[in-house]
């Protein structure tokens, strides 16, 4: 058996991202593994390239700054929540395909952890599977986490 000293754990900022972060906190404190926090950053598609770079004469930002910025925002408080768990945390935002942004920063790591939504039915046809799609292709064990269960609606 592999030892498991580093984690990566791939987000999308969702509940269930977020859930599984809190797995491999769990399961990293207790093996002494680190965290590898990956978030695959898209510019919006109505920003044009021509948007997507830094403004060299001005403190302008554009829109993709600025949602880069939430990225970058975003992926420090979960690190902090993660580090408060004892873990030693780092973080990373690619521009890249997300697949192949996860499977790219496997080739570093002994196991992934990520969550899955659980789509169903046309849900799950029009909009892909890319936890599957990684549980398929990953050259390293992935752990997936689903979304914590919904409480039954009253009268059913």
């Amino acid at each position: 058996m592999r030892d498991i000293r580093k984690i990566l754990v791939p987000t999308d900022f969702s509940s269930c991202a977020e859930r599984a972060l809190e797995h491999a906190a769990w399961f990293a404190r207790r093996i002494g593994a680190s965290i590898e926090i990956l978030h695959v950053w898209h510019p919006s598609p109505w920003v044009g390239p021509e948007l997507t770079l830094m403004p060299s004469d001005s403190d302008a930002a554009t829109p993709a700054d600025l949602s880069r910025d939430a990225a970058r925002a975003a992926m420090e408080r979960l690190a902090v929540s993660a580090a408060l768990d004892g873990v030693t945390v780092t973080t990373r935002i690619e521009s890249n395909d997300i697949q192949r942004a996860i499977l790219a920063a496997a080739d570093g790591v002994d196991l992934i952890v990520m969550g899955t939504h659980g789509r169903r039915g046309l849900a799950r046809v029009l909009l892909g599977s890319v936890t599957e799609n990684i549980v398929r292709q990953s050259p390293v064990p992935v752990l997936t986490v689903s979304r914590p269960p919904q409480p039954a609606a009253a009268g059913k």
